[in-house]
């Protein structure tokens, strides 16, 4: 027992030195010279609440009013819970503005379209934090009366007498140290989430030539991906035999290859009428094995070919790679290069 009490005094010491932290988040956020946000306004709103919160947390415990201390757990978590909602929406200075003129959050929708209620914003949140889906729930039970707060007034004293013990008393009696700190220990937990989205803000502000790179960057993975796709499903319908979903991918001028690695087919019809003269008398079944993308922006893919007669009968089955080259989202040319283990 005597440990716990220890361990929550240690925690709430370090409670008390979060003040120090948050004040130099708020430093760094206001450098002389540098640019001002409106995020940086909700920001410093956000600090200043989590001393708040913090400071009267650490004031209750220590004058063992655990029903009161623990009131503030849900209100602290709703203050990451508000900070974090401004990273799921699309328009981030439209959401602070929205909020500063008395816009409630959970009227407010991401930027998936669903209203970011409390519950939905620790449920995004607990993809990061598993605890906090469950800390959500479990705060719950001291903003509303429950029986939380029946059962940190009484206790059975004597269960064979069935003895049931009470006390009218601002002093938490009945409060387990177990739960003291584990209660301390969510509040800086809190924190910690706090300061990484803190943290976060200050570097995006302060690095705008390095954030760039990086939103080019994750601008050419998502191209990338959606390249991918579109390739996946173009194959697909390919093999189907739906023309039309085939073309839907194909750029109206496109190269197509031939037998002759010199030769192409131009445009749409002569591709399709290509195509519709082969299935006269075999079907290819193409299936990508991986895909690579080249310094040119171009994607190399290794695909296996199974063709058949009309009767299924495999006339031939070889590996090959297609290098296919893009005019935004649409397939400009293929060209077959033989096939290197």
């Amino acid at each position: 027992m005597e440990n716990l009490k220890g361990e929550i005094d240690q925690s709430l010491n370090e409670i008390d030195l979060l003040e120090v932290q948050f004040q130099d988040y708020a430093k760094q956020m206001m450098l002389p010279d540098s640019n001002m946000f409106l995020l940086d306004i909700y920001a410093i709103g956000i600090v200043n609440r989590a001393l708040s919160l913090t400071s009267g947390f650490s004031t209750l415990i220590r004058q063992q009013n655990f029903i009161a201390a623990s009131h503030l757990v849900r209100p602290y978590l709703d203050t990451y819970l508000q900070f974090f909602a401004v990273w799921q929406v699309s328009d981030i200075n439209k959401f602070v503005s929205d909020v500063m003129k008395g816009d409630r959050i959970d009227k407010l929708k991401d930027k998936n379209g669903v209203l970011m209620q409390d519950k939905h914003l620790a449920t995004l949140a607990s993809i990061d934090y598993e605890w906090m889906l469950n800390v959500y729930k479990e705060t719950s039970g001291f903003i509303h009366f429950s029986k939380k707060h029946i059962f940190t007034s009484s206790r059975l004293k004597d269960p064979d007498s069935r003895i049931i013990e009470g006390r009218v008393s601002k002093y938490d009696k009945y409060v387990p140290d177990e739960s003291r700190l584990e209660a301390v220990q969510c509040m800086l937990a809190i924190s910690q989430a706090i300061f990484k989205l803190l943290e976060g803000w200050i570097w995006t502000k302060n690095n705008p030539e390095e954030l760039a790179k990086m939103k080019e960057e994750e601008d050419f993975k998502n191209q990338w991906s959606k390249r991918v796709k579109i390739i996946a499903n173009f194959y697909s319908a390919l093999n189907e035999k739906r023309v039309n979903d085939s073309l839907a991918h194909l750029h109206e001028n496109v190269l197509w290859p031939t037998s002759d690695p010199k030769t192409f087919l131009e445009g749409q019809a002569a591709v399709k009428s290509n195509w519709k003269e082969l299935w006269k008398t075999t079907t290819e079944n193409i299936q990508p094995i991986s895909f690579s993308v080249l310094e040119s922006e171009d994607v190399l893919i290794d695909v296996h070919v199974i063709v058949r007669d009309l009767n299924a009968a495999v006339k031939d089955d070889y590996k090959t790679q297609h290098l296919v080259e893009f005019d935004n989202y649409l397939i400009k040319r293929i060209d077959i290069i033989p096939y290197k283990d």
